[in-house]
């Protein structure tokens, strides 16, 4: 069965799992399958005084890592997504960082795996200041573009409901991201780019997996892995 959560505390509270998709679309998981779609390995970190400015090399912008040089290895600092991958990755099983712009390929290898798989998306939400997790419409809709290569009776209703949302939105997907909380306060800030390449649906077909405290491109032991349950971290 397939559910759906909210944030590290979401993740935490979840058990026997074998799947764990984080979804952070702006911009964690993005920038995760943009950065290994280039052959980097990304070792997720929470944001530290020392972390790089959006833009700079292992900042979050999808933009920014397409075309800058990486290194073989790259630290990406988050408050939510990195939080939630890296408590996702002490929880056990399999950890994929899903996101609208590998949709379709995260789909397949979910599709892939035997119905008894107990499968997780772990929507990021954003992280005030105080502390507090806020609802996140874009990290919704990239779990539902991920369910909607699922069967609906393998999901539990807040599952369902994501799907919901994306195949409402499909058709304006540029709109709904620019328009939402987080698509606003990046575009404010000069990022506009992040935003469309965020919402960029299933353009890039390739699904990072943690192992090791890293995010390696990894598909087809991912879901070999998945369909023997031998993806313990």
């Amino acid at each position: 069965m397939v559910d759906l959560v909210w944030g590290e505390d979401g993740i935490q509270k979840t058990s026997q799992v074998d799947v764990v998709v984080v979804v952070d679309v702006l911009s964690f998981s993005t920038a995760v399958v943009v950065a290994v779609g280039r052959g980097t390995t990304v070792v997720p970190s929470r944001v530290s005084q020392n972390s790089p400015p959006r833009g700079a090399p292992g900042s979050l912008s999808p933009h920014a890592l397409r075309h800058l040089s990486l290194p073989d290895e790259l630290v990406l600092w988050s408050d939510n997504g990195a939080a939630v991958a890296k408590g996702a990755g002490a929880h056990g099983g399999i950890v994929l960082a899903g996101a609208l712009i590998n949709a379709a390929a995260v789909g397949q290898v979910l599709r892939s795996c035997d119905r008894a798989t107990r499968v997780v998306m772990a929507a990021a939400g954003e992280r005030c200041s105080d502390g507090s997790l806020r609802y996140a419409l874009e990290d919704l809709l990239g779990c539902g573009a991920i369910l909607s290569h699922l069967d609906r009776d393998q999901m539990l209703p807040a599952a369902r409901s994501a799907r919901d949302a994306y195949e409402s939105l499909a058709g304006q997907l540029d709109r709904s991201l620019a328009e939402s909380a987080s698509g606003i306060e990046l575009r404010e800030r000069g990022f506009s780019q992040d935003v469309a390449i965020a919402s960029d649906i299933d353009a890039i077909g390739i699904v990072p997996m943690l192992r090791n405290g890293a995010f390696h491109l990894h598909p087809t032991a991912a879901l070999k892995d998945i369909q023997h349950g031998a993806g313990k971290q």
